[in-house]
């Protein structure tokens, strides 16, 4: 896998505390906002360090547009979204705030994938290369883009299962999902 969490100290991955809400281990440094391209299914690797059982998905939409916005969970498969785990459901993007699905989704150990997919363009809380870790690797031995997730086209609609083909790594700004239990 090339974003396998090597034994390190002090560790890089910190235990879930239940009333707190976790997103991407690859965002460090302050969350911008960023536009969720409509029609484009994202996702951001998320690690889960014991079996957990996550009650809320969710984003937050920081400049309204009307619209609907689906979210998700996938499996890691070999450094990519592979099996779908959960389609949670869909928020509205019609009004600003953290917009959150209660779910019961139980996660054993390790690397998982949060998603979504959005029918407009909502700006939303999200990760950008200025405030990422490259903990995904780079395309080529000259590419100097910090990857924070990946992204492929797909016209809104219930999570694909498997995560669609094609997906590459995406450069530049993907929307936060987070998780709470």
């Amino acid at each position: 896998m090339p974003w396998q969490f090597i034994s390190t100290y002090p560790p890089l991955i910190v235990e879930h505390a239940g009333g707190r809400f976790y997103g991407s281990q690859l965002g460090v440094g302050g969350l911008a906002t960023v536009v969720h391209t409509l029609n484009t299914l994202f996702a951001t690797p998320f690690h889960v360090p014991r079996t957990l059982t996550y009650t809320v998905i969710g984003i937050e939409v920081t400049t309204l547009t009307a619209g609907n916005l689906r979210l998700g969970i996938y499996r890691d498969s070999s450094g990519a979204p592979g099996a779908l785990v959960l389609d949670a459901g869909v928020v509205t993007t019609g009004t600003t705030g953290a917009k959150t699905i209660v779910i019961s989704q139980e996660l054993t150990a390790g690397h998982y994938w949060l998603a979504s997919v959005s029918d407009a363009g909502p700006t939303l809380r999200g990760y950008t290369t200025a405030n990422s870790l490259h903990w995904l690797g780079f395309t080529s031995g000259t590419d100097t883009n910090i990857h924070t997730g990946v992204s492929v086209a797909f016209t809104y609609a219930a999570l694909p299962d498997p995560f669609t083909g094609g997906s590459a790594l995406f450069v530049g700004n993907i929307p936060r999902v987070f998780l709470g239990y």
